[in-house]
């Protein structure tokens, strides 16, 4: 179905200034002409004013700018024509049916993107960037999305793709052509083979920290009642968006927000307080912070410094340091710094919620915990989850590759070994890859895009 026609809206749904619908394909331009009056020729990647209306019709739908993208300058590689609509979810849909009336096939999600990936105008990689850089959260998954956009990871990977085709050449060469030519030491394919893995390696490295920056984390704030949870909130937001008062017990259910924390994005959610209540409305908000507590991955427990932990406190932090990772944090040390805590958390910090203090030294410490193992190597190139397991499964045939060479096996061996990593890593960049699995790809996108 690459050669029909499709057309999609390809800004969100809802009032706007502006909204686009997408048509890419062979008739393109044919089907706008009914409804758009065309100056012909139409000139590539230039803005032209007109007016939508049915064809035969003075009723004036919208005035709107149309720009032509002449095949194969266009971002599918098609012929493709964007109109720029005012942007009422009504005049988009009278425009979109106007198209759909003409020829043109409703676009299946990613489709236009797909399209781009099938007619050789991006790579695998560079698909799947499309859809990070619409989702991106912070300066460092858009930069990583960017960076992918661009084909850094596509180079890394055809390099040393490439590296290991020449050796497999070459090795082929001498198994077809004995006579011709000489066999040489295993030993001289080792460096190659050496080189590649560890640059697998460091691509493997960047994949726990691409994925936490790419999908955040939940971290959910807890304690008991009147401690500063919500001023904690706030400070951490920059704004007021919880209600502090000095009553305890102001939050009853689980508040939820999303903030950046040095380029992680933050699923942040400020609990009720815990502690034992008879009131019906408020033992409903304690077990919806007992499940934030439980799906969340980092835990920030606050305590108010101008008194001593409690019974319930010094449980819960013990609870806690055997279950998950969490940060003891002691507020309100504008009035008192002085707190006996009984207790060494791997983990405190001191702040003063309502004056903003610590709070930057809390957010580093966040990052740091979070980042905690995920190494992120000088490549800043952040894999995700799908080259990650392609990536394991090249390592383990360059591996099985230096067991052939070190034990001195048959060549043929070798042969077999490098081309599967090869073959893997073609599974990157989308040289060899099942309809499947691109399928489930592009899935993920949204219409129009």
């Amino acid at each position: 179905m690459i050669s029909d026609t499709i057309a999609a809206i390809a800004t969100p749904l809802g009032a706007g200034g502006i909204g686009v619908i997408r048509i890419s394909g062979d008739d393109a331009v044919k089907i706008v002409g009914n409804f758009f009056k065309l100056k012909i020729p139409l000139v590539s990647h230039q803005a032209t004013f007109g007016k939508i209306r049915e064809k035969n019709s003075d009723q004036i739908i919208d005035s709107i700018i149309l720009i032509f993208f002449k095949s194969p300058k266009s971002f599918t590689g098609e012929d493709t024509v964007e109109l720029h609509c005012h942007g009422s979810s009504y005049i988009l849909n009278q425009v979109l049916d106007l198209c759909l009336k003409y020829g043109a096939r409703l676009a299946a999600a990613g489709e236009f993107t797909k399209r781009a990936f099938l007619n050789g105008k991006i790579d695998l990689t560079q698909a799947e960037a499309v859809y990070d850089l619409i989702n991106s959260k912070t300066s460092v998954s858009l930069k990583t999305a960017n960076d992918h956009l661009e084909g850094k990871l596509s180079i890394k990977i055809k390099d040393l793709r490439d590296s290991l085709v020449k050796m497999l050449s070459h090795i082929e060469a001498i198994i077809d052509f004995p006579d011709e030519i000489d066999e040489e030491p295993m030993d001289n394919f080792a460096p190659t083979v050496i080189n590649a893995s560890n640059l697998i390696n460091q691509l493997l490295a960047t994949a726990d920290a691409g994925k936490l920056y790419r999908e955040g984390v939940k971290i959910a704030i807890i304690g008991s009642p009147n401690v500063g949870k919500s001023s904690l909130l706030n400070s951490l937001l920059r704004i007021d968006r919880a209600i502090v008062t000095d009553i305890a017990g102001t939050t009853r259910d689980t508040l939820e927000e999303y903030l950046n924390i040095n380029g992680i994005p933050i699923q942040i959610v400020d609990t009720a307080g815990l502690r034992h209540t008879e009131d019906t409305v408020e033992k409903i908000g304690i077990e919806r912070s007992l499940v934030s507590i439980d799906q969340a991955q980092l835990i920030l427990m606050v305590i108010d410094g101008t008194k001593d932990l409690d019974s319930e406190e010094l449980k819960l932090i013990l609870k806690l340091q055997e279950t998950k990772p969490f940060i003891l944090i002691i507020n309100k040390i504008d009035l008192s710094d002085n707190l006996n805590l009984k207790v060494s958390p791997q983990y405190q910090v001191f702040v003063s919620a309502k004056f903003n203090r610590g709070i930057e030294q809390l957010e580093n410490k966040i990052s740091e915990i979070l980042l905690s193992g995920k190494t992120d190597t000088s490549l800043d190139l952040n894999i995700n989850t799908r080259h990650k397991e392609i990536l394991y499964r090249a390592n383990e045939s360059l591996e099985n590759a230096l067991i052939t060479i070190k034990n001195n096996l048959p060549i043929d061996f070798l042969a077999i070994d490098v081309k599967a990593a090869i073959i893997s890593m073609g599974e990157i960049i989308g040289e060899n890859v099942t309809e499947e699995i691109i399928t489930e790809i592009f899935a993920n996108f949204c219409v129009g895009k």
